[in-house]
C-alpha cells in the first residue's frame, strides 16, 4: 500500500507491523458498534422526510440530525471500548494522535436524504499514522465491510479482494467531486478515463467508493478533496483487500482535505 511522502507537519500512514491481539480485539468490538448505528442510520432513512438537515461550507455539503445522532452513540460506545484511544468525527471534530478513532456517521448524506443507497457508516482505527482497523457499514445493500491489519478484508464474513483488471479499457473507474471546488480538474481527469475506453461512476460517497475498490467491482477511484474521516477506514480495508491508496492523514488534510487514489495496484492512471 502507498502513502503520501512524510513531512514534519504531515504524517503520512503507512504500513508498519502485524496486527496483534489488541487491534483484533478492537476489531471485533467495533463490529458490534457499527451494527447499531446501522440500526439508528436506517430508522432515520426510513423517516428522513422529517429530519432537520442543513448545510456546511457548500450547498449539497449536508448535515441532519441523523449524522450528530450517530456519531454521537459511536463516540460514546468507542470512549466505553477503549477510553485511553484518540477520536476525530466529522461533526464533533477532535485531534490527532497515536491511538485515534477516525469516524464519518453518515458518508454521503446528500444520498441519504435522496433515498439512494450510497452512503456509508465509517469507522477506522489509526494508530501510529497507519490505519490498522476498518469497519464500513453501507446499510440499504446489507453491506458490512471489515478488516484488521494482517488478516485480510471481509464483506459479511465473506473474503474479498481487489480486482485483477490491468487494462483501461476494461476498467471501471471513479471519481468524485466537492461542488465547491471548480469542476476543471475532475472532468479532466474523467475525460482521460473515458478517452481510454473506461467506464466512469460517480457515487457521491468516498467511503462506499472505497468499498467497490476492495470488494472488486471497481478498479480506480479518484477524488480531488476527501478528509481523513471519509478515508481511514476504507483505506485499512483497501490495503487487506490487496490494492493500493495515497492519501496523506495530516492536520492539513483534518483542516482542508487532500487528494485520494484508490487502485487495485495494477492500474496507473495520471491525475
Amino acid at each position: 500500500m502507498r502513502w503520501s511522502k512524510l513531512s514534519r507537519q504531515c504524517v503520512a500512514m503507512v504500513e508498519s507491523g502485524s496486527g496483534g491481539s489488541l487491534h483484533h480485539d478492537r476489531g471485533q468490538a467495533v463490529l458490534g458498534i457499527v451494527d447499531r448505528a446501522t440500526e439508528m442510520a436506517l430508522f432515520y432513512f426510513h423517516d428522513r422526510g422529517r429530519l432537520r438537515t442543513t448545510s456546511k461550507k457548500a450547498k449539497m455539503d449536508l448535515v441532519t440530525e441523523a449524522d450528530q445522532e450517530i456519531e454521537r452513540f459511536i463516540k460514546a460506545e468507542l470512549a466505553r471500548l477503549a477510553p485511553e484511544d484518540g477520536f476525530l468525527g466529522e461533526e464533533t471534530g477532535g485531534g490527532t494522535g497515536e491511538a485515534l478513532w477516525v469516524v464519518d456517521p453518515l458518508d454521503g448524506t446528500a444520498n441519504f436524504l435522496s433515498g439512494l443507497p450510497f452512503w456509508a457508516v465509517s469507522i477506522g482505527f489509526v494508530e501510529a499514522g497507519s490505519p490498522v482497523v476498518c469497519a464500513i457499514s453501507v446499510p440499504v445493500l446489507q453491506e458490512t465491510f471489515h478488516a484488521v491489519r494482517g488478516n485480510g478484508a471481509l464483506c459479511n464474513g465473506v473474503p474479498i479482494r481487489v480486482s485483477a483488471v490491468n487494462s483501461l479499457e476494461r476498467s471501471r473507474v471513479i471519481f468524485g467531486r466537492s461542488t465547491d471546488l471548480p469542476p476543471e480538474t475532475a472532468l479532466r481527469f474523467a475525460g482521460r478515463a473515458m478517452s481510454g475506453g473506461a467506464l466512469i461512476y460517480s457515487f457521491g460517497s468516498c467511503a462506499f467508493n472505497l468499498t467497490r475498490i476492495a470488494n472488486g467491482s471497481c478498479d480506480y477511484y479518484y477524488e480531488e478533496r476527501v478528509f481523513p474521516w471519509d478515508a481511514a477506514a476504507g483505506a485499512a480495508l483497501i490495503r487487506e483487500a490487496g490494492g493500493d491508496v495515497d492519501y496523506e492523514f495530516c492536520a492539513s488534510a483534518v483542516a482542508n482535505g487532500s487528494q485520494i487514489v484508490a487502485t487495485n495496484g495494477r492500474l496507473n492512471l495520471a491525475v
